[in-house]
């Protein structure tokens, strides 16, 4: 079984930031991915649900609330990506 992970959302992210530092991200990328991956953290909170293992019923709905923002393709694609990495 995984070990959860200490600290919460907050302490994650910085984990998973510091991780792609280790994987020498260029800046813009980890700003990136700081944000999409936000995103979707206050998306799970708002919707209360655990970062941890969201469903994909839960994936597909932050899905549909992106489209409904009308954004891009490779928006949405760099949003999901983050997500899914994280």
């Amino acid at each position: 079984m995984a070990e959860v992970p200490r600290g919460g959302t907050q302490a994650a992210l910085a984990r998973f930031l510091d991780h792609l530092r280790g994987r020498n991200a260029s800046a813009r990328t980890i700003i990136e991915y700081r944000r999409n991956a936000s995103e979707f953290l206050a998306f799970l909170e708002t919707e209360g649900v655990s970062w941890l293992a969201p469903s994909r019923a839960v994936v597909r709905a932050y899905l549909a609330s992106l489209a409904d923002r009308g954004l891009a393709a490779t928006s949405v694609g760099g949003k999901l990506s983050a997500a899914r990495s994280f």
